[in-house]
């Protein structure tokens, strides 16, 4: 279950940025002359190529990992860097930062449980976390 906090700041949030993130939306549609009605009849999905069909995730995959490529950050030489990789980027951000539970953090990324998030996303964090070695301090021997 999520905090009602948690819920209501996520909620506030989706509110104050729908109008934003629909008009930008809109206006790519427009950029790509595309419908900007959306739904079934139009192809069911925001992003579409110019003859209204579904991008395939391993196009879009590709894409993004060549363009992050292409900026040759020194960061990026010697690791393929992907859309999965800002997934896992994010949950452990989530965690380590913010500060969330696995559980909050499942339902974030849309997992159905938590035990995704701890065995694949999170796993050398939880362990390093419960290692009882890491609770002794240098000053106490």
């Amino acid at each position: 279950m999520i905090p009602l906090g948690i819920l209501d700041s996520f909620l506030f949030i989706i509110f104050l940025h729908q109008n934003r993130i629909f008009n930008r939306i809109v206006a790519f549609l427009i950029r790509r002359r595309l419908p900007i009605d959306i739904g079934n009849k139009n192809g069911g999905t925001i992003f579409q190529t110019k003859n209204h069909t579904v991008y395939r995730e391993n196009y879009l995959s590709q894409y993004v990992s060549k363009i992050i490529k292409d900026t040759k950050l020194s960061f990026t030489e010697n690791i393929r860097i992907t859309p999965h990789f800002f997934r896992h980027f994010y949950v452990q951000y989530l965690y380590d930062y913010k500060g969330l539970t696995p559980h909050v953090i499942a339902a974030a990324v849309g997992h159905k449980n938590d035990r995704t998030t701890k065995e694949n996303y999170l796993k050398q964090r939880l362990t390093k976390g419960n290692d009882a070695g890491n609770l002794i301090m240098e000053d106490e021997f």
